[in-house]
C-alpha cells in the first residue's frame, strides 16, 4: 500500500507540474520512469559508499564499482535506443489494456 500511495504521489506531482497528461497511462509510465530514476541514483550512491568503505578498509572496491563514482556505463547504441524505446511502447500498451479493463 505505501508503494501504491508513493506511485499516486508521484503521479500528483507530475500532474501538478505538467498539467493534465493525455492519458493516465502515460502518467503512471512517467511517474515510474521518474522513481526508477532516483532507484539509479541511489544505488549509484550505495556503489560509492561501498567503494569509500572498501577504500577506508584497504580492500579492493567491489566489482560492481568498477566505474569512477558517479561514472554512467558506456553509452547505449542506436540498436540498444530503438530496444528500450520499444519495451517502453510496450508497456506503455500493457498498462492503457489494465487501465481500460479497470475503468
Amino acid at each position: 500500500m505505501q508503494l501504491a500511495a508513493q506511485i499516486d504521489n508521484r503521479i500528483g506531482e507530475l500532474t501538478a507540474e505538467v498539467g493534465v497528461a493525455s492519458n493516465d497511462a502515460r502518467l503512471m509510465l512517467m511517474a515510474g520512469l521518474v522513481i526508477a530514476d532516483e532507484l539509479e541514483c541511489a544505488n549509484d550512491r550505495i556503489v560509492e559508499l561501498e567503494t569509500e568503505v572498501a577504500t577506508l578498509r584497504g580492500e579492493a572496491p567491489p566489482a560492481a564499482s568498477r566505474l569512477e563514482p558517479g561514472a554512467r556505463p558506456p553509452r547505449l547504441t542506436k540498436i540498444d535506443e530503438e530496444k528500450f524505446a520499444g519495451i517502453l511502447e510496450s508497456a506503455a500498451r500493457r498498462m492503457e489494456d489494465i487501465a481500460a479493463r479497470l475503468a
